[in-house]
């Protein structure tokens, strides 16, 4: 396994990019930015009237122009971010924080004038923290689920773990797992497969269920071959059942 850890940073705009067609849980940007709305409850920085940049993804090389992914997981606790050409970094914005500022000022509506107009004066910037990552298998990031390990452990504190999927616009598929920044631990970045599609650059990159519950990664060729990898293990994995040394070498 290539394993190796980064340290967080703050620095992401969700610009949505007009001629993309975004699944439910994804979204393409142009110009390898994302950026976060306020959507009236969170002030960002003052000459940020429309968002804050939460990180931004630099060109490296002859690729001046870069295209992003961006994922959130299921948990809404994360937003991934990487392109396909032009750099190998991919990004991972917390987005915890925020999400809970914003529950606690729903739920107290009724708040002292004062106190609120405090509570709002909290950039966005503020609320947010970011995790990278550059590693050529990194690029043309595409999809991300995290490996749920029950509510007990997930209640302890116990640092969660996301299953990153990568490779659009090459032949391999590359999943990863991610650990975020927590407690003064940096983040733990591993790539767990690296596998040959058998056909041409990938467009298409997915996680998705079956119906027994086991989880699937699927990819699809530009020669229209579509696979699907069983990754049942890493469930069993993380669950305990089973030990990272026997791994198989491909899903």
């Amino acid at each position: 396994d290539d394993a190796s850890t980064s340290s967080s940073d703050d620095s992401f705009d969700f610009q949505p990019d007009p001629n993309s067609q975004a699944r439910p849980n994804s979204a393409h940007f142009a110009g390898g930015v994302s950026k976060i709305g306020k959507g009236g409850l969170v002030d960002s920085y003052t000459n940020q009237r429309y968002g804050a940049v939460a990180c931004q993804i630099y060109a490296r090389g002859v690729h001046t122009s870069l295209l992003m992914d961006v994922a959130v997981s299921e948990d809404g606790l994360f937003a991934f971010g990487g392109v396909q050409r032009g750099s190998v970094e991919l990004a991972a914005v917390y987005l915890g924080d925020l999400e809970a500022h914003l529950d606690d000022m729903l739920s107290q509506p009724h708040k002292e004038k004062d106190d609120a107009n405090e509570n709002q004066k909290k950039g966005i910037l503020n609320l947010i923290k970011v995790d990278r990552h550059a590693d050529a298998k990194l690029k043309g990031f595409g999809a991300c689920t995290r490996l749920w390990n029950g509510w007990e452990r997930a209640r302890s504190g116990e640092r969660p773990e996301y299953l990153l999927f990568t490779g659009k616009g090459i032949k391999n598929i590359h999943i990863w797992s991610f650990k975020p920044s927590h407690l003064g631990k940096e983040s733990v970045w591993s790539c767990l497969y690296d596998t040959q599609t058998n056909g041409t650059s990938i467009n298409q990159l997915y996680f998705r269920y079956s119906a027994a519950g086991a989880l699937q990664a699927i990819s699809k060729s530009d020669d229209q071959k579509l696979r699907v990898w069983d990754l049942s293990f890493e469930q069993e994995r993380i669950t305990g059942k089973a030990s990272a040394k026997d791994r198989p070498k491909r899903p």
